[in-house]
């Protein structure tokens, strides 16, 4: 006496295997397998091997016990693991990996690490390579106000750092250093201690003490 009875059922028109609640329509299935191997969750047409779709918001889950990992492995088939993306449920970090090593992570602080499993700020860069670790800002636009831009913000107050690529009209190669508010002067240093520094009357005052003006 099942009123709402389960159907798995061969569809003949496709060849496909549907898995119906309450419905032995070819337009209706919970869940289908093609004869291509499609398996769809929500659709009778799955495109891709897995495919899972809604007509609202639509998750697919993937959680572990409290202190493990939950994770999708991303791969071929002899490195069935080299990227993927990994929750760690102990340390409550999102990680990001690929060649077969964690490249990127969020922790538990919404802070962003790249290459630094334990991440000391907002945006922490780190690296152990013969050769420099460094953070690029390019902007490939050659137009005649087009730079790439670095900008500190803090509340009410912005110092920006521009860099004038080739090509552009009278500014190849130029570095500027803007401050907008707040601060009245630039502070140049050097291991620590103050080099030179352009005041705010547009005075450039060295380290020994020398002061060159503006005219």
């Amino acid at each position: 006496g099942n009123t709402n009875p389960f159907y798995i059922y061969q569809s003949g028109s496709s060849n496909t295997l549907r898995f119906n609640y309450n419905s032995l329509s070819d337009a209706g299935g919970q869940m289908v397998i093609t004869d291509g191997g499609n398996v769809g969750i929500g659709t009778s047409s799955p495109s891709y091997p897995f495919h899972v779709t809604g007509s609202g918001d639509t998750v697919a889950a993937v959680t572990a016990g409290a202190s493990s990992i939950a994770a999708l492995n991303l791969g071929n088939d002899t490195n069935k693991a080299d990227g993927g993306i990994r929750y760690d449920n102990s340390a409550d970090a999102l990680i990001f990996r690929a060649a077969n090593a964690e490249r990127m992570r969020i922790d538990s602080s919404g802070n962003v690490g790249i290459g630094a499993t334990t991440v000391d700020d907002l945006l922490h860069v780190e690296g152990s390579v013969d050769g420099s670790v460094s953070v690029k800002v390019q902007n490939n636009n050659t137009g005649s106000s087009s730079y790439a831009g670095l900008n500190l913000a803090g509340q009410g107050n912005n110092f920006t750092i521009k860099n004038w690529g080739d090509g552009v009209a009278g500014k190849t190669n130029q570095t500027e250093f803007v401050s907008t508010a707040g601060s009245s002067y630039f502070v140049f240093t050097n291991n620590g201690s103050e080099s030179m520094r352009i005041d705010s009357s547009g005075s450039l005052v060295l380290q020994d003490d020398a002061v060159y003006t503006t005219n």
